[in-house]
């Protein structure tokens, strides 16, 4: 615990820092329960060795409880715009009212945080911090302190050393690790410009699920922990994660104070501000265990990535485990709110009409192309692509998409790679809401295969994607168990996709699962197509190469590469039956039975390798395609003369 007998007299610059308008939690605890506030505005006095900081009391409980009974007092100030951190401690709290000038004073200092913040966020968030914060008309008391210690705190390797009075507060380095980001453009900037606010003070019960915006990442949350001995700690975290009805998980990040609080005192309190609404919430909870593999984990080291990326903090936050916490309790803030007049939520209707049609599609071709036309139409999601699952090669590989320059069907990409294959990999949803240079989480694009030695032409397929994804949504397709593929949409916006978008594209990749497994389960006919005459090429048009290297049955059309893999083995048996034998009328059951394409023992395989093979066919216009011609049969429609050139090779 601080000690009162040394007093701490701060720097002039580490003065002027506090006194420039900046974010302000506090902490406090008593019989080791912590609590957590804010603060509007702080003034230094009588050389640095004196504090004052200006509240709204309703909204400071059970803080200002624990002050009044002697505890002591831990205060972090924020630049959000640098996340320039010092925080001060105090053994006790002196609580008094205000004085005319302080109103005044306050009024000052939130126009400067005010402007800080719309470096961030965008214009028109006064409404909004008015509700989070209160207002200078609103401030009723102030907390006096002198303190006895002062920590920097800015995340980096100096976070957590003390300062001296003799020792001013850094100075922002421009060459640090740490960067200005970029402006957050989100709808609810240009929201709240007409904006109105209301008075919230009823005392209700609130579930977790009702405020998961308030875990979207927006807003930092302030976490409020103490020591054994009682002394309090408040920092900001990165990211609340929901985990269920009943419990949450906070980003494990740095071996710091609030770390070796929870593991010797598990009980935290966090406060979160709605990013729409600006009304506070407090979380009493309870912590339970670390995780630093599997689903959460990656789903928070993912989101990470994005929100570290967006704040300029991607070479200072590495996630090192999901703290997981049982909610034991959730408080509203009374205050001020905003009301937002939102449009009807229909994401409900439109589901029922999605998957409506997708239990009319007719073929695999056609269910994977109609979910992506139904997710532009009905929820405004423009860029998608559907990938399936080759288990054979640990790897995921594009068969449909919409909204890109380039098809990218075929494209591959290895699971537990970027957001698609972490999220195939884990078989949980991914979500980033933020631009990301990261190449972990950014657009992934898998590494080369085969021997480029021995053939020195491209085989890579890019995978479709814009330029600066902002928002990312990966959702896995699983039936039984069993991971079929991966629906992934991406935005130019940031923050696009919310909790509820993710909801419903879950809901919707259960029925795309059980859509493609009834499919694959009618999609061989049992009756057999004969031998039919093949069309004769026209005479004067110019022979097509097809080359193929055995070493990965790439295929490659007068040089120009076409497919690898189980598809391109499925392709030369096609071409080979019609320049040995002229067939060109083909079934799914024959080409399942043939043991030498190496097919994997599992239904879902040939079928999308076929919708892969007709759709990279169709791209190329070279004289070869792909015709249905019923369930379960196609036809092979050869329009220039072939010419086979087979390349042997080992692996």
């Amino acid at each position: 615990m601080p000690d009162a007998a040394m007093p701490l007299h701060l720097s002039e610059e580490t003065a002027r820092f506090l006194q420039s308008g900046l974010s302000i939690i506090l902490a406090s605890a008593a019989d080791g329960e912590p609590s957590v506030g804010r603060a509007l505005a702080c003034r230094v006095s009588e050389g640095g060795a004196v504090v004052e900081l200006f509240v709204v009391a309703e909204k400071a409980q059970p803080l200002l409880d624990h002050l009044r009974g002697g505890a002591p007092i831990a205060v972090a100030f924020t630049r959000p715009s640098t996340h320039r951190t010092l925080q001060i401690k105090a053994a006790t709290a002196e609580l008094r009212p205000l004085t005319a000038q302080d109103r005044a004073f306050i009024a000052r200092s939130q126009q400067a945080f005010v402007a800080d913040v719309e470096l961030l966020m965008g214009p028109h968030q006064g409404a909004l911090l008015r509700a989070a914060l209160g207002s200078p008309e609103d401030a009723d008391l102030r907390i006096v302190v002198r303190p006895n210690a002062s920590f920097e705190q800015t995340p980096g390797p100096r976070a957590g050393q003390p300062l001296t009075s003799a020792q001013a507060a850094p100075r922002a380095d421009p060459s640090s690790a740490i960067d200005l980001p970029a402006r957050l453009e989100h709808d609810f900037a240009a929201r709240q410009s007409n904006a109105t606010l209301r008075p919230e003070r009823r005392s209700r019960p609130v579930s977790l699920a009702a405020i998961r915006a308030c875990l979207e990442g927006i807003i930092p949350a302030a976490v409020a922990s103490c020591a054994p001995d009682g002394t309090p700690n408040v920092t900001y975290v990165s990211q609340v994660e929901y985990v269920d009805a009943d419990h949450v998980a906070l980003t494990f990040q740095f071996f710091n104070k609030t770390r070796e609080n929870v593991l010797a005192n598990p009980r935290v309190s966090v406060l979160l501000i709605h990013p729409d609404t600006g009304q506070s919430f407090r979380l009493a909870l309870h912590y339970l265990r670390t995780e630093s593999e599997g689903p959460l984990f990656e789903a928070m080291k993912a989101r990470l990535a994005g929100i570290a990326s967006h704040s300029g903090m991607a070479r200072v936050f590495r996630l090192l485990g999901a703290d997981v916490y049982r909610v034991r309790r959730i408080d509203p803030v009374p205050g001020m709110v905003l009301v937002v007049e939102d449009p009807p939520c229909c994401r409900l209707e439109a589901l029922r009409r999605m998957g409506a049609r997708l239990q009319n599609a007719g073929d695999l071709s056609e269910l994977t192309q109609t979910v992506l036309d139904d997710l532009a139409q009905h929820l405004d999601m423009q860029h998608s692509m559907v990938l399936l699952l080759d288990p054979a090669r640990s790897a995921l590989y594009a068969v449909a998409s919409r909204g890109y320059a380039d098809s990218g069907v075929g494209a591959e990409i290895a699971l537990g790679q970027g957001v698609i294959g972490v999220a195939g990999q884990q078989r949980t949803p991914i979500r980033i809401g933020y631009y990301t240079q990261d190449s972990a989480y950014s657009q992934a694009i898998r590494a080369e295969l085969g021997d480029a030695e021995r053939h020195a032409l491209e085989t890579e397929i890019p995978l479709p994607g814009l330029p600066q994804p902002h928002s990312q949504l990966a959702v896995p397709i699983c039936q039984s168990g069993r991971l079929l593929g991966v629906l992934f949409v991406e935005s130019t916006r940031n923050l696009r996709f919310d909790a509820a978008d993710e909801d419903t594209l879950v809901v919707l990749a259960q029925q795309l699962g059980q859509a493609i497994v009834l499919l694959l389960a009618q999609a061989d006919d049992p009756a057999e197509p004969g031998a039919s005459a093949a069309p004769t090429p026209p005479r004067d048009a110019a022979p097509l190469m097809v080359r193929h290297f055995a070493a990965n049955d790439s295929v490659f059309l007068d040089e120009h590469y076409l497919i690898k893999g189980v598809a391109g083995a499925i392709f030369m048996r096609l071409v080979r039956d019609y320049v040995r034998q002229g067939r060109t009328a083909f079934s799914n059951k024959e080409l399942r039975l043939d043991s030498a394409l190496g097919l994997p023992d599992l239904t879902d395989n040939l079928e999308a390798r076929l919708i892969l093979l007709d759709r990279r066919l169709a791209e190329q216009q070279r004289g070869v395609l792909l015709e249905k011609t019923g369930r379960g049969r196609f036809r092979l429609v050869v329009q220039r003369p072939l010419r086979l050139v087979e390349t042997p090779g080992s692996d």
